[in-house]
């Protein structure tokens, strides 16, 4: 009994300090790392998180971006954090379930070394091209590829990303070889689409509208299974010969794996108030995001299900690492 007694309270006293911080949590400013560069449609969608998030917990949350190895970068600074709930990162589906696949010597584990905290909301990709391209269509873009086996090429914001495997995918399908170009950032292989080195890339509508309303992009599909809110007048991959093609990013947030539970669920519950709240939602809905709550188990449930798909897409699609 005196045996029991005493580790109950040995125990009680080792928790205390976990019990203290998540009562005072935050305390001072949180990171929220971002692994896209700045200007990037993963950097403002981050932003207006740290805003919305920072204004909930009345403390600043600070984005910080380190984008590069598609999203590993950024993963592996948060995974080697301490696990005290000031260091998070705006997961993607890159970060949590594609890159395990791609990359042989992960220096992360993306179920492992993290604590599952938030989901953000569901994105498409676009493809689009320069305005003076030739490809009017998806038909003609594949048209061209399949006379031109490996020359007609398209940019990612790095290999794993949603715009790498939505471009494998396509290739698969239509049965071409396409030339996957990965860039550091979204924006440079933008920036080469528009001076036409590179024919094409999938990228969030967000990151494109402006250009597509100015004549300086063309978007010829969609990769979601229903038209983009952002891209209404633009007709899926599915609905121009490709049933059942349906490739979808999405965002999350997640803590180093230790982060004590109470300050998880402190931050969840947020996050959850946030992406429900219709003013948030929708400035996300701009964005062209779809917000979706979720609890930590569902959370878990998911990266699960999404590290499984992503493997079985990278191997159908024969994806590499270049």
């Amino acid at each position: 009994m005196r045996r029991a007694l005493i580790n109950t309270l040995l125990f009680s006293v080792a928790i205390l300090p976990l019990w203290a911080s998540a009562a005072d949590y935050p305390d001072h400013a949180i990171r929220l790392i971002v692994p896209f560069g700045a200007g990037s449609s993963g950097d403002v969608v981050g932003r207006q998180i740290a805003e919305a998030l920072g204004a909930r917990l009345k403390q600043s949350v600070i984005v910080e971006n380190k984008a590069g190895s598609g999203t590993a970068i950024g993963a592996i600074a948060v995974a080697k954090a301490a696990p005290d709930g000031y260091t998070l990162l705006l997961g993607t589906n890159a970060t949590h379930a594609s890159n395990k696949a791609l990359y042989p010597k992960l220096q992360y584990d993306p179920l492992k070394d993290f604590e599952p905290v938030a989901f953000v909301g569901l994105v498409p990709s676009a493809l689009v091209v320069a305005g003076n391209s030739p490809y009017k269509a998806l038909a003609d873009f594949v048209s061209r590829a399949k006379a031109n086996p490996g020359k007609v090429s398209y940019a990612s914001s790095g290999n794993g990303t949603t715009g790498h495997l939505a471009g494998e995918l396509l290739a698969t399908m239509a049965k071409v070889k396409l030339l996957h170009v990965p860039f550091k950032e979204a924006s440079q292989g933008l920036t080469a689409v528009l001076g036409g080195d590179i024919d094409a890339i999938l990228i969030p509508p967000s990151s494109v509208i402006s250009l597509i309303n100015t004549g300086k992009l063309r978007a010829i599909a969609v990769s979601t299974q229903r038209r983009s809110l952002a891209l209404p007048s633009v007709p899926t991959i599915a609905e121009q010969g490709y049933t059942g093609y349906d490739i979808v990013g999405w965002y999350s947030m997640s803590a180093p794996a230790g982060t004590p539970a109470a300050i998880v669920q402190r931050i969840n519950m947020e996050m959850r108030a946030l992406v429900t709240d219709p003013t948030f939602s929708e400035k996300l809905m701009e964005l062209g995001l779809t917000t979706q709550p979720m609890s930590t188990t569902e959370l878990v449930a998911f990266f699960k299900s999404e590290e499984a798909k992503a493997a079985q897409l990278i191997r159908q699609s024969g994806a590499v690492i270049d």
